[in-house]
């Protein structure tokens, strides 16, 4: 979504948009039926480290989405960058919420979900400032090689088809 704000593609916003809240459903189905059906009832220290955000989150996931957006911007198709910032920086608060629904803890729920729109809103806001700063939709016309086009989409690593940058 922050590339799409970045360059100022309406029709990649709504697409990205679209897309994010597919695997966002998907992925607290996912987590919440997982928790449903473990063993696990208790929460444990990783689980409550996301329910309590910090300053160092905000700083760590914008980072994440600095190195995101400079890693999808090289031509090398294989870069794996953008997935790990995206597994490490929304996935674990995600799952976390996941946890709390299978549980009903409304206040993990919560917290956990406040984190997870910290980091989904920081990743965005690097990827639409680097993609400012570097100037991508004047310096070729499509800004991201095609190929690596996905982390600005917020992918959570499901492959819904590739969208017309044009």
């Amino acid at each position: 979504m922050g590339y799409g704000f970045g360059i100022r593609d309406t029709k990649l916003i709504r697409k990205a948009a679209t897309l994010y809240l597919i695997e966002l459903v998907v992925a607290l189905l996912a987590a919440t039926i997982y928790f449903s059906l473990s063993p696990i009832k208790d929460a444990s220290d990783q689980i409550i480290a996301r329910t309590q955000p910090a300053i160092w989150d905000v700083l760590v996931v914008f980072f994440d989405g600095v190195a995101g957006i400079i890693g999808s911007a090289k031509k090398d198709p294989g870069n794996i960058l953008p997935g790990v910032a995206i597994a490490t920086a929304l996935i674990p608060p995600l799952s976390t919420v996941g946890y709390g629904l299978s549980q009903f803890k409304w206040s993990i729920v919560f917290s956990a979900g406040y984190l997870f729109l910290i980091n989904t809103f920081f990743i965005a806001l690097a990827t639409m400032i680097c993609t400012l700063i570097f100037n991508f939709r004047t310096k070729r016309a499509t800004g991201i090689p095609l190929n690596n086009h996905y982390y600005s989409q917020l992918d959570f690593g499901f492959d819904f088809g590739q969208t017309d940058l044009q």
